[in-house]
């Protein structure tokens, strides 16, 4: 009997590929403080992509376009993606496995290989957004032409894979450290441009629109909530040393890693906050200021400081955008696939594929195009969403999944409600694209193309919504077995069994 259990559990254990460094936590009797620090680090790893370049490219738009008017956009936004968030990390916690891997045992192959490539897609396309701001960065401050920067920071990958090789913590200090300096550079900024505060009172706290503001407010909820975010979280939060046996551990953990999250989602919305400020307060109301001309733009109205603080601020942002989409690409590789691939082969195979577009979109693109194709990639990290958002509802709602810990009807109806929500303004977003675009030759053949591929993507929208889970608690590892059963039991004595 023995033999055969240790069988069993050999079975159900992860792969050493799947077990992240973990970090031990302190006992019941430490205070606040101490568990806190403990557990913190995870979140602001996942914060970063509320600061990479395209997020502040949706940020500068906002504020050019609407002054301090759409702020309450900014602010709504992150409460839904600190929603979403959670529920992710959730699932990593409770279950110990990315949702990447539990993907991978719920659903049919063919559906999972076809996620991955989605997700891979979501992946470089974040990539080729931080390459080209860290190139506006680099030009920013060496006057060094684009495409230079695109080749500088192909070199960036060698420090990447140093700081994976150092372990978890590093890696956490290293993100907080570039979150730390894009504060610094936007809040200087901020204050150097002497906003009227009782408008960005009115603007964060009292919703109101134009008509002509809704594509911007479309653009803000949709460049938020990042489909590769979702999957980079739920496996990071795994680097904590859990008693899954303990259900008052594995509260503790759920706890304190919202609890991160939420500190570092509410520094992301300070630093976006001063962004839209800084650009409302010079710019308002003006056309044609992005990512690449924005710093010359500051140093005209601010002086010369103020372009250098722009271009460390987006030059940060690019680069640790960079690291997390490494990292990102390395889990949901693993997960997906059920393979090992080298670090080093992963980040070489990634910054490769997002240098070439960016490469051509530096020589031959002019600053207008540069805003048109930025907007393109959003579009395409909308049309990814749905395959982190329909997954992470399904998990979170499934009692062999989460046990005592699934979505009561309350939480359900709220995801449920967001996720249209969410989901909806991409898909409003990609109908504006479309619709305002100009009508060449090769704007018709993109429309043509869309529409084929979308019969194929409403088909695998479908079978996500109603494919059985094949996911069972035999799945999950040892601890997550354990907990998961003794929490089903009140339910079902046999699931105990």
């Amino acid at each position: 009997v023995e033999e055969e259990m240790d069988g069993v559990l050999s079975s159900v254990i992860p792969d050493e590929s799947y077990e992240p460094e973990k970090v031990e936590v302190p006992d019941q009797e430490k205070g606040f403080l101490v568990k806190f620090f403990a557990y913190a680090g995870p979140g602001f790893l996942s914060s970063i992509a509320y600061l990479d370049p395209g997020n502040f490219s949706a940020c500068l738009d906002l504020g050019t376009f609407a002054g301090y008017r759409l702020l309450w956009a900014l602010f709504f936004a992150s409460i839904i993606s600190f929603f979403f968030q959670i529920l992710a990390s959730r699932i990593g916690v409770v279950t110990s496995y990315g949702l990447a891997r539990l993907i991978r045992l719920s659903f049919p192959v063919w559906m999972s290989r076809s996620l991955w490539v989605m997700v891979e897609l979501a992946i470089i396309v974040t990539d080729i957004q931080a390459v080209i701001g860290s190139s506006i960065g680099l030009t920013l401050l060496f006057n060094i032409p684009l495409w230079v920067g695109c080749l500088l920071t192909a070199f960036d990958t060698f420090f990447v894979l140093l700081i994976f090789s150092t372990g978890v913590r590093l890696l956490e200090s290293v993100f907080l450290f570039f979150v730390g300096v894009m504060a610094l550079c936007f809040i200087i900024q901020f204050a150097s441009c002497d906003p009227d505060m009782g408008e960005v009172g009115k603007g964060l706290f009292i919703p109101s629109f134009k008509n002509n503001d809704v594509h911007l407010i479309i653009a803000v909820l949709g460049a938020t909530v990042m489909t590769h975010n979702l999957f980079l979280h739920s496996q990071v939060v795994q680097t904590r040393k859990i008693d899954r046996s303990n259900e008052s551990k594995v509260d503790e953990a759920l706890l304190f890693s919202a609890i991160d999250f939420g500190s570092a989602i509410f520094v992301a919305l300070i630093i976006n906050i001063a962004v839209v400020v800084v650009f409302a307060a010079k710019f308002y109301p003006a056309h044609g200021i992005g990512l690449e001309n924005a710093g010359q733009a500051l140093e005209n109205e601010l002086g010369q400081y103020a372009r250098y603080l722009w271009g460390i601020g987006i030059l940060a942002a690019g680069q640790a955008s960079t690291m997390t989409g490494t990292y990102t690409g390395q889990i949901v590789t693993e997960g997906f696939l059920d393979i090992e691939i080298s670090p080093v082969l992963r980040a070489i195979l990634t910054r490769c594929i997002s240098l070439v577009p960016a490469l051509f979109i530096s020589v031959f693109f002019s600053e207008q195009d540069l805003n048109d194709f930025n907007g393109i990639l959003n579009i395409l990290q909308s049309f990814v969403l749905p395959v982190a958002l329909i997954p992470i509802l399904r998990f979170s709602a499934s009692n062999s999944v989460m046990g005592s810990f699934a979505l009561e009807k309350f939480g359900m109806t709220m995801s449920i409600i967001l996720t249209f929500v969410v989901v909806g303004a991409n898909f409003s977003s990609l109908i504006f694209f479309f619709s305002t675009s100009t009508k060449t030759d090769e704007h018709i053949v993109l429309i043509t193309v869309a529409s084929v591929l979308s019969i194929g993507y409403f088909y695998l929208i479908y079978h996500m919504l109603t494919e059985p889970l094949q996911f069972k608690i035999s799945d999950l590892s040892e601890e997550a077995v354990l907990i998961t059963g003794r929490m089903k039991s009140n339910r079902n004595d046999s699931v105990a069994e």
